[in-house]
């Protein structure tokens, strides 16, 4: 017994025992109550069981782990993708809002609508960086043209719009009100459309 028990603190320090270091350990070895080696080696067998216990909880916590981080990458692709597809519906709405709706004759000069500006630049600018073919209503007062899109009753849907372009990275685009036709300072027309 005293040799197994040596053998397995030998083999465990060996390379970190100095010869005093051994010799003294053999000594108070040699010291040792048949009683006292056997509570020793069963108190061994004890904290080796528990150090496996914990290896396999260490290793099922890391497969749990790898789990996770691919559902996680999984549910980050899903994300994404539908961010894009809200983002291409989004774009979609506008289109078709920018194509026909808002004509003088149109039953959006009447009460109050939200547009999204994106924008004034004056008109040196204007034809210098809006390509051909671009839809979207500009407004000029004054040297500026200003350019809005959509029209909108509700204020949260433009709302919704002007982050849209901000995220789009028109970081200017803001929300300006209408009434009969004419645009109004927002806090005229808020309390009449916001609950």
């Amino acid at each position: 017994m005293l040799t197994f028990l040596l053998s397995n603190i030998t083999g465990t320090w060996a390379q970190e025992l100095s010869k005093e270091e051994k010799k003294a350990l053999k000594k108070e070895l040699k010291q040792l109550t048949p009683e006292q080696l056997k509570k020793m080696q069963e108190m061994q067998q004890e904290q080796k069981v528990k150090v496996d216990a914990l290896e396999k909880e260490k290793k099922a916590l890391q497969q749990e782990l790898a789990q996770k981080n691919e559902d996680l990458l999984i549910l980050q692709k899903q994300h994404e993708e539908l961010e894009e597809k809200y983002t291409a519906a989004m774009m979609e709405d506008a289109h078709e809002e920018l194509s026909g709706i808002g004509s003088e004759d149109s039953d959006w000069q009447q009460g109050v609508v939200f547009r999204v500006q994106i924008g004034a630049l004056t008109d040196k600018e204007y034809d210098k960086d809006i390509p051909s073919g671009f839809s979207m209503d500009v407004e000029t007062k004054d040297n500026l043209r200003r350019m809005v899109l959509g029209y909108y009753r509700d204020y949260k849907e433009a709302d919704t719009f002007k982050k849209l372009m901000r995220k789009l990275g028109i970081r200017t685009a803001w929300i300006v009100p209408y009434k009969d036709g004419q645009r109004v300072p927002l806090r005229e027309v808020l309390n009449t459309v916001v609950e």
